[in-house]
């Protein structure tokens, strides 16, 4: 198995575990983190910005949260892996479910991570999104 291949899989079981210190280690410091399709309107991140998100956003709303890889495409020659799949966890507002697809730009050893980019399914991030602001606004 390849270095490149190795790491983005270490990277899903840290997203499995849900710990944002093990996910940020395998980001190179220029690492460039994107959520699209870009009518999402979030912006491009840095890491500063990326584990921020995390860590205010997603970590505390999503319990139990899940990756199950369908398919993984590598490109050794490029230092790229896409991967297929899906995730899972439990919220306030009910269950969360997502398929996406992510691209790894891997640094030139496979080791770390350079630039992610990751598809979202817009219909069922934004429908969540829209629980999670209505719960908000009911709590205000």
């Amino acid at each position: 198995m390849s270095m490149q291949r190795q790491t983005v899989l270490a990277l899903i079981e840290a997203y499995n575990v849900w710990d944002l210190e093990k996910i940020m280690s395998f980001h190179a410091p220029e690492c460039v983190s994107e959520v699209l399709p870009k009518s999402l309107n979030i912006p491009p991140m840095d890491n500063t910005a990326f584990a921020a998100y995390l860590r205010d956003n997603l970590i505390p709303t999503l319990r139990n949260f899940h990756i199950k890889v369908y398919d993984i495409i590598e490109d050794t020659v490029a230092s790229k892996v896409a991967i297929w799949g899906g995730s899972t966890a439990e919220t306030d507002v009910g269950p969360y479910v997502n398929e996406f697809l992510v691209v790894f730009h891997m640094a030139a050893d496979g080791g770390k991570v350079v630039r992610f980019r990751e598809f979202v399914d817009s219909a069922s991030f934004g429908e969540f999104f829209a629980r999670m602001k209505g719960q908000a606004a009911t709590m205000a």
